[in-house]
């Protein structure tokens, strides 16, 4: 009942973001998840904090030491969040998962997104689906939604590999959750949020999602807090 979901979230929700190397997200079953971010937001005082979970992050998946994007290939949402609950020792209950169409959509309905890109970014691969030809000049630019997909996804020329790319992505994050809130966006909200609630896999309720798009006034994104979990990079076996 959302009511009582309602009464439980209160005025801060905890969720996990999971971004599908799919096309469809409805359709991504047996897919790795490409990347995973545990969000949490306060609507009260609009604070906002983003922990990167980076994808080869090793750690027990059914029993066994594995890579914690294969859990959502091995058992869906519902082995990737009991493998995150137990990594972390956090109760996490809710989820929004994502494709790049719908990452997408929003930058292209918010007229897209400036963003300062650290460097020249050149990446193809005919084989991917949807395949990938990357070619974006380091600087500050205004990103379409094509070109974002592009800087999300490109991840094969980083120095600092994985940690590179969460780095770009969660700058990312916070100049889309930025500009979205921008005045001339503020109005566009509850329709932004009808219409992404069909297209994304989540099992937040919609009341709560609207309390969110409520309370985005109240977001001061200068005080979103990013973190990556730690780690150092091995080759194992």
């Amino acid at each position: 009942d959302d009511n009582v979901i309602d009464q439980r979230v209160k005025n801060e929700i905890l969720f996990l973001l999971l971004g599908v190397d799919a096309k469809d997200v409805k359709k991504s079953k047996g897919t790795r998840t490409d990347t995973m971010m545990l969000i949490k937001v306060n609507f009260e005082t609009g604070e906002i904090n983003l922990l990167s979970i980076p994808r080869d992050t090793r750690v027990t998946v059914k029993g066994k030491q594995d890579k914690i994007n294969h859990a959502h290939a091995y058992g869906g949402i519902e082995l990737t969040l009991k493998t995150v609950r137990d990594f972390l020792n956090l109760d996490v209950d809710y989820y929004v998962k994502v494709d790049y169409k719908i990452v997408m959509d929003i930058v292209d309905a918010i007229g897209g997104v400036e963003i300062d890109v650290p460097q020249n970014m050149k990446y193809s691969d005919p084989y991917a689906d949807p395949r990938l030809n990357i070619n974006l000049k380091k600087g500050l630019q205004v990103l379409d939604g094509q070109k974002a997909h592009d800087f999300l996804r490109f991840r094969s020329g980083y120095k600092e590999g994985d940690i590179g790319r969460i780095k770009a992505q969660q700058m990312f994050m916070k100049e889309l959750v930025k500009q979205t809130l921008q005045l001339k966006n503020i109005t566009k909200l509850p329709k932004l949020v009808e219409a992404y609630f069909d297209n994304v896999d989540t099992n937040i309720p919609k009341s709560v999602i609207l309390k969110g798009a409520l309370a985005a006034n109240k977001i001061n994104v200068e005080k979103m807090v990013t973190n990556t979990i730690p780690g150092e990079g091995k080759r194992i076996n």
